[in-house]
C-alpha cells in the first residue's frame, strides 16, 4: 500500500504538526496546535471528511479516519514526529479498533517521518494509526510494598521490541533515595540468555505467581526498599548506560551506580507521582504496557490488578 517513505526535517520533541494531503500539491488540513503525546497509539485521533468544500474535523479516540472520498484522486499521506530508539508501526484496517495488519514499519531518526499512501482504499472508511514501540527493554511493572509482610515483590522487565534483546551485562540496580547509592543489583542473564520480542523476565519473591516459561531471578526476603524516596535503574554494565529508569515517592536525581564513571538521574521527565501501598493490592505500571515516552508522570499509573510476567492492566 505505501510505495514511498521519507523523513523531513524537524525534531521530534518539538514537532506538533500532523498535516493530510490529497495530492501531492495540495495541503488538505494541518494542525499545528495538536498534541502528539506519544501513545502507544501514537494519535489522539482526527476524523476527517470533505463535504460541499467544507472540512469536518472530529476528535476521537486512538486512530485518525479517512472517509472513502478523500484520497480517490490523489495520493493520501501523513506525517508524525518520531524519536531516536523507537520503530514506529504503521496499521490499516475498516474498522476503528486494534486489529489491524501492520503494512509498514519505519525506524525513528528524531525527524519528521511522512508516508505517502498511492492507492488508498475507496470502497470502505480507512482508518489509520501509528504505533511507537521502544527499541530497548523497560521496567514494566514494580510491586515494592504489600499488606502486611512484604513477600509478594516483584519487578517487572518487559521488551516492546520485534526482536530478542541480548541480556549479556544487562542488570537492574536498586537505588536508596537517602545515600543515593546502590544497595541490591541483579544481573538479568541470570534468567535467560536472552529476552524475545515481547516477552517478560520478572525479579521476584518466590511466592509470586508468573504463567509458564517466563524467565525469573528468585529472591528470598523484603528485597526492595518502600520509598520516599527510592528507586531502580535498568543498566547496561559494559557501556556504562542508562536503559530506563524510575524513582518513586519522590525524585532521585543524583545516583551513584558501582561502576559507572557518572551520576544518574532517575526521573524520566517529570517525576513520576504515584504510590504503591501497605493497604491495598496494588502495583505500579507502565500504562499502556511498554509506554515508554521518557516522561514518567505520563508513562506510570497505578493498578489494582498486578499482573507479573504478563500484559498491564
Amino acid at each position: 500500500m505505501f510505495d514511498k517513505a521519507e523523513f523531513l526535517s524537524g525534531n521530534s520533541k518539538t514537532q506538533n504538526a500532523l498535516s493530510f494531503f490529497l495530492s501531492n500539491s495540495l495541503k488538505f488540513a494541518n494542525l499545528p496546535s495538536m498534541n502528539l503525546r506519544l501513545h502507544t497509539w501514537l494519535f489522539a485521533g482526527v476524523h476527517s471528511c470533505l463535504w460541499l468544500l467544507t472540512l469536518c474535523l472530529t476528535f476521537s479516540a486512538n486512530a485518525f479516519q479517512i472517509e472513502p472520498s478523500i484520497g480517490t484522486n490523489g495520493f493520501f499521506r501523513v506525517q508524525f514526529p518520531t524519536m531516536i530508539g523507537y520503530d514506529y508501526l504503521l496499521y490499516w484496517g475498516p474498522e476503528a479498533n486494534e486489529a489491524y495488519p501492520m503494512v509498514y514499519r519505519v525506524r525513528g531518526t528524531g525527524g519528521v517521518c511522512e508516508l505517502e499512501d498511492s492507492n488508498p482504499p475507496t470502497d470502505a472508511r480507512s482508518f489509520y494509526r501509528v504505533r511507537q514501540l521502544p527499541l530497548h527493554l523497560v521496567i514494566n511493572e514494580i510491586d515494592y510494598d504489600q499488606i502486611g509482610t512484604d513477600a509478594f515483590s516483584f519487578i517487572e522487565i518487559y521488551n516492546p521490541s520485534l526482536f530478542s534483546v541480548s541480556l549479556t551485562d544487562l542488570a537492574v540496580v536498586l537505588v536508596d533515595g537517602v545515600t543515593n547509592g546502590e544497595y541490591n543489583r541483579f544481573n538479568l542473564s541470570q534468567a535467560a540468555p536472552v529476552l524475545s520480542a515481547g516477552g517478560y523476565l520478572v525479579i521476584r519473591n518466590n511466592a509470586v505467581e508468573v504463567p509458564g516459561m517466563t524467565p525469573t531471578i528468585d529472591v528470598v526476603g523484603d528485597f526492595i526498599q518502600n520509598g520516599s524516596p527510592d528507586g531502580l535503574a535498568l543498566v547496561d554494565t559494559s557501556a556504562q548506560t542508562l536503559i530506563d529508569a524510575l524513582s518513586y515517592g519522590g525524585s532521585i536525581t543524583n545516583a551513584q551506580i558501582t561502576g559507572f564513571t557518572n551520576r544518574i538521574n532517575l526521573v524520566e521527565g517529570n517525576r513520576n507521582i504515584f504510590f504503591d501501598s501497605n493497604t491495598a493490592n496494588v502495583s505500579l505500571i507502565r500504562y499502556r504496557n511498554g509506554l515508554d515516552t521518557d516522561d514518567a508522570i505520563f508513562d506510570w499509573n497505578r493498578s489494582f490488578t498486578p499482573t507479573p510476567g504478563t500484559f498491564n492492566q
